[in-house]
């Protein structure tokens, strides 16, 4: 059966958050809401659930954990009929840049680039970068998702950045078609929808 999912937001805190949570559930058994996002990866890079992909121990990624075990907390949900997307903030991550710098934006003057919130950000050329997103992409299709987002998933929008190859409209498509394309290779055998989310700027300009 088609679904068309109407969903609500749950950051890194509010999916642990258990009155946000509730409140959230109360929406969507009395209103036309079917669905929830939910961050694998949030915004500052951290993943809040004890995840099997060890890079994200490694990098610093699981220092704060909102959720004690998302697959229990995913069935629950799924009780629920609550249709179920992961959210993966892909290359805006500090803990992956600052853990590889190599793979990281840099300025011209060549040091670390950090955004308006102070972040850093993965070059979307660097592949060898991709594997990360990836893996906590198939983890959160393993455990019951039935959509994975990738935000972030675009170049910074500052101008005098260094990046890995020449800054061309070329090598940026090239760089994020590439990304999509891997990604959907990849979860091609967990049956699960994929979206990426778009930077409304990136039209206006």
């Amino acid at each position: 059966a088609a679904i068309r999912p109407k969903a609500l937001y749950l950051s890194f805190w509010g999916i642990g958050h258990q009155g946000l949570r509730e409140a959230a559930l109360e929406l969507i058994e009395h209103t036309e809401l079917n669905a929830l996002v939910i961050d694998v990866k949030g915004d500052l890079g951290g993943v809040p659930y004890p995840t099997t992909v060890v890079t994200a121990e490694s990098i610093g990624a699981r220092k704060i954990t909102t959720v004690g075990d998302m697959g229990k907390l995913i069935a629950q949900l799924k009780a629920k009929n609550i249709y179920l997307i992961a959210r993966i903030v892909v290359f805006k991550d500090s803990p992956l840049a600052n853990a590889h710098p190599e793979w990281a934006v840099k300025t011209t003057a060549g040091g670390l680039f950090h955004d308006r919130e102070e972040l850093a950000w993965i070059d979307p050329s660097r592949q060898e970068a991709w594997n990360y997103s990836l893996d906590l992409a198939v983890e959160a299709a393993r455990l019951g998702f039935d959509e994975i987002q990738f935000d972030y998933v675009r170049f910074p929008d500052s101008p005098g950045l260094t990046f890995s190859v020449a800054n061309t409209e070329e090598n940026r498509v090239a760089a994020i078609s590439g990304f999509l394309a891997t990604a959907r290779s990849r979860l091609l055998p967990y049956n699960v929808f994929l979206s990426a989310d778009i930077f409304g700027y990136v039209f206006w300009n």
